[in-house]
Protein backbone atom coordinates (compact mmCIF):
# COMPACT_ATOMS: atom_id res chain seq x y z
CA UNK A 1 0.00 0.00 0.00
CA UNK A 2 1.25 3.83 -0.63
CA UNK A 3 2.28 5.71 2.28
CA UNK A 4 -0.17 8.58 -0.18
CA UNK A 5 -2.99 6.55 0.69
CA UNK A 6 -3.70 8.66 3.78
CA UNK A 7 -3.88 11.41 1.92
CA UNK A 8 -6.11 10.86 -0.79
CA UNK A 9 -8.13 9.83 1.66
CA UNK A 10 -8.51 12.99 3.47
CA UNK A 11 -7.86 15.53 0.78
CA UNK A 12 -11.39 13.30 -1.05
CA UNK A 13 -12.86 14.03 2.56
CA UNK A 14 -12.07 17.83 2.42
CA UNK A 15 -13.34 17.69 -1.67
CA UNK A 16 -16.38 15.72 -0.60
CA UNK A 17 -17.39 16.25 3.01
CA UNK A 18 -18.34 12.54 3.05
CA UNK A 19 -17.02 11.55 6.35
CA UNK A 20 -16.51 7.78 5.39
CA UNK A 21 -13.91 8.65 3.54
CA UNK A 22 -12.01 10.25 6.75
CA UNK A 23 -13.05 7.14 8.79
CA UNK A 24 -11.04 4.84 6.05
CA UNK A 25 -8.14 7.46 6.38
CA UNK A 26 -8.32 6.96 10.35
CA UNK A 27 -8.18 2.84 10.08
CA UNK A 28 -5.44 3.14 7.95
CA UNK A 29 -3.57 6.21 9.89
CA UNK A 30 -4.30 3.79 13.27
CA UNK A 31 -2.67 0.55 11.39
CA UNK A 32 0.22 2.97 9.84
CA UNK A 33 0.63 4.32 13.27
CA UNK A 34 2.48 0.67 13.93
CA UNK A 35 5.13 1.57 11.92
CA UNK A 36 6.51 3.93 14.67
CA UNK A 37 6.35 0.87 17.39
CA UNK A 38 9.79 -0.02 16.99
CA UNK A 39 11.77 3.73 15.92
CA UNK A 40 10.62 7.07 15.85
CA UNK A 41 11.82 6.72 12.32
CA UNK A 42 9.22 4.66 10.95
CA UNK A 43 9.05 1.42 9.07
CA UNK A 44 7.24 2.45 5.80
CA UNK A 45 4.99 -0.48 4.06
CA UNK A 46 1.56 -1.33 5.14
CA UNK A 47 -0.13 -4.75 4.97
CA UNK A 48 -3.60 -3.55 4.95
CA UNK A 49 -5.12 -7.29 4.86
CA UNK A 50 -3.02 -8.29 8.43
CA UNK A 51 -3.47 -4.93 9.97
CA UNK A 52 0.24 -4.46 10.31
CA UNK A 53 3.01 -2.03 9.08
CA UNK A 54 5.67 -4.75 8.70
CA UNK A 55 5.80 -6.72 5.82
CA UNK A 56 7.11 -10.41 6.28
CA UNK A 57 10.82 -9.25 4.70
CA UNK A 58 11.15 -6.60 7.13
CA UNK A 59 9.73 -8.92 10.64
CA UNK A 60 12.35 -11.11 8.65
CA UNK A 61 14.79 -8.89 9.21
CA UNK A 62 13.91 -7.76 12.17
CA UNK A 63 16.52 -9.29 14.63
CA UNK A 64 19.45 -9.94 11.98
CA UNK A 65 22.40 -8.38 11.77
CA UNK A 66 22.05 -5.96 8.81
CA UNK A 67 25.35 -6.05 7.61
CA UNK A 68 24.82 -9.41 6.55
CA UNK A 69 21.81 -8.97 4.05
CA UNK A 70 21.75 -6.29 1.10
CA UNK A 71 17.99 -6.62 1.24
CA UNK A 72 17.60 -6.92 5.27
CA UNK A 73 19.70 -3.10 5.08
CA UNK A 74 17.46 -1.97 2.42
CA UNK A 75 13.80 -2.43 4.13
CA UNK A 76 14.88 -2.39 7.87
CA UNK A 77 17.81 -0.59 8.86
CA UNK A 78 17.86 2.15 6.08
CA UNK A 79 14.34 4.64 5.40
CA UNK A 80 14.03 6.52 1.91
CA UNK A 81 13.04 10.33 3.29
CA UNK A 82 10.79 10.86 0.71
CA UNK A 83 8.55 8.39 2.62
CA UNK A 84 9.32 9.35 5.73
CA UNK A 85 8.21 13.19 4.60
CA UNK A 86 5.21 12.06 2.93
CA UNK A 87 3.91 9.73 5.78
CA UNK A 88 4.23 13.23 7.92
CA UNK A 89 2.31 15.51 5.63
CA UNK A 90 -0.25 12.87 5.66
CA UNK A 91 -0.23 12.28 9.15
CA UNK A 92 -0.14 16.12 10.35
CA UNK A 93 -3.47 16.25 7.72
CA UNK A 94 -5.11 13.77 9.60
CA UNK A 95 -4.62 14.89 12.81
CA UNK A 96 -6.00 18.21 11.29
CA UNK A 97 -9.33 16.77 9.69
CA UNK A 98 -10.08 14.02 12.39
CA UNK A 99 -8.88 16.45 15.83
CA UNK A 100 -7.21 13.38 16.82
CA UNK A 101 -3.27 14.22 18.12
CA UNK A 102 -2.02 11.11 18.26
CA UNK A 103 -0.82 11.17 14.48
CA UNK A 104 0.78 14.83 14.76
CA UNK A 105 2.31 13.51 17.75
CA UNK A 106 3.78 10.78 16.25
CA UNK A 107 5.52 12.85 12.97
CA UNK A 108 6.70 15.08 15.53
CA UNK A 109 8.88 13.02 17.35
CA UNK A 110 9.84 11.79 14.17
CA UNK A 111 10.59 15.01 12.89
CA UNK A 112 12.72 16.17 16.02
CA UNK A 113 14.74 12.65 15.69
CA UNK A 114 15.70 13.98 12.10
CA UNK A 115 17.11 17.53 13.11
CA UNK A 116 19.33 15.56 15.24
CA UNK A 117 21.08 13.56 12.00
CA UNK A 118 24.35 14.83 10.67
CA UNK A 119 23.79 16.92 7.57
CA UNK A 120 26.57 18.05 4.85
CA UNK A 121 25.85 21.97 5.14
CA UNK A 122 22.15 21.42 5.59
CA UNK A 123 21.59 18.92 2.83
CA UNK A 124 20.59 15.49 3.30
CA UNK A 125 21.21 12.10 1.50
CA UNK A 126 18.30 10.03 0.14
CA UNK A 127 18.43 7.34 2.81
CA UNK A 128 19.05 7.18 6.17
CA UNK A 129 20.09 4.61 9.26
CA UNK A 130 17.20 4.33 11.50
CA UNK A 131 19.76 3.16 14.36
CA UNK A 132 22.98 5.10 13.60
CA UNK A 133 21.31 8.05 13.51
CA UNK A 134 23.23 9.49 10.27
CA UNK A 135 22.43 9.72 6.63
CA UNK A 136 23.70 7.26 4.18
CA UNK A 137 26.58 8.81 2.45
CA UNK A 138 25.92 8.55 -0.95
CA UNK A 139 26.45 11.19 -3.86
CA UNK A 140 23.13 10.01 -5.86
CA UNK A 141 20.79 12.74 -6.76
CA UNK A 142 17.43 11.75 -7.84
CA UNK A 143 14.10 12.83 -8.78
CA UNK A 144 12.22 10.34 -7.33
CA UNK A 145 11.32 7.24 -5.61
CA UNK A 146 13.52 4.67 -7.86
CA UNK A 147 14.82 7.59 -10.06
Amino acid sequence: VSIRLIGSLVSTYHLTGDGLYLDKAMEIGDIAMECFKDSEIPHIGLDLSAGTCQSDLVQECLYQDCSNSKACKYFYCKAEISEVGTLGLEFRALSAASGEMKFWRAVNKTCNKLLQYKTWDGLVSRYLYREEMRYVESSDIGTGPGR
